[in-house]
């Protein structure tokens, strides 16, 4: 920062000249706690000796830096401090490879069930959708994992996401009844049934040949919802009832 003599100066071939340096001034204060973080816990205690301090409590927990990193400290970096001031150093164990209990997701909505996948740790994949005999739209009806059982952190979970309930299929129910003959002109005829009903028209006995002498027969036929019911001698209807295949009434 100074010399003597000046610059410009006369002086005599082997005069000694005197240089006055600067010395360099360290960027971190004596006063202030050094960044710790991504250090070795041995690494910090030489750092923190060289401003005065020490090492304090270390605590240890799980986190995604290596094992033995410094994730966070206490008095936080650049803060200032007496000498002899201990900071508290947290520490990385490494990941928690530890299996977790897989929890039940099926019948919470999508959102809901993306969350809690999330919260364990796993991954969500790629949902599918289909219809359900039971789940409303967007609810959860199947998970890849099932509940109860260990899955280690990092695991793909697919859920199956309802698009909404089946129509449901009206149920074929029979009803059970029986034909008296007497209407029959000849003694032997041929009968038929014809049944009308929500699924249209269907013919269970088609000409089939019968005896008068014989009285009657108890016939069952089968359908859905409500209708009607024709009894055919040869070519002629000779009644026509009425049918509920749901509560089995002929009336």
């Amino acid at each position: 920062v100074g010399q003597n003599p000046q610059a410009g100066s006369k002086v005599k071939e082997g005069h000694i000249v005197t240089i006055n340096l600067n010395k360099e001034r360290s960027t971190v204060s004596a006063k202030t706690i050094p960044n710790l973080s991504g250090k070795t816990v041995d690494d910090a205690r030489y750092s923190l000796e060289a401003y005065g301090y020490s090492v304090g409590s270390v605590t240890t927990e799980f986190d995604d830096l290596p094992e033995g990193i410094i994730i966070s400290q206490s008095p936080a970096a650049n803060t200032e401090a007496e000498e002899g001031t201990k900071v508290n150093l947290v520490v990385s164990k490494g990941k928690d490879n530890a299996p977790i209990t897989m929890v039940n997701l099926v019948g919470m909505d999508a959102s809901t069930a993306a969350s809690e996948i999330s919260r364990l740790g796993l991954k969500l994949g790629d949902s599918v959708y289909e219809e359900s005999d039971t789940y409303e739209t967007n609810k959860v009806i199947h998970q890849s994992v099932t509940a109860g059982d260990p899955v280690e952190k990092g695991t793909t979970v697919v859920l199956t996401i309802s698009t909404g309930l089946k129509p449901k299929e009206p149920e074929i129910k029979s009803v059970a009844f029986e034909i008296s003959y007497d209407a029959a002109q000849n003694e032997m005829f041929f009968l038929s049934v014809v049944v009308s009903d929500a699924t249209g028209v269907t013919t269970p006995i088609k000409q089939r040949e019968s005896y008068k002498i014989d009285g009657s027969e108890v016939i069952s036929v089968s359908g859905q919802g409500q209708g009607t019911i024709q009894i055919i001698f040869d070519n002629d209807v000779v009644q026509q009832l009425n049918v509920n295949f749901d509560t089995g009434e002929v009336y």
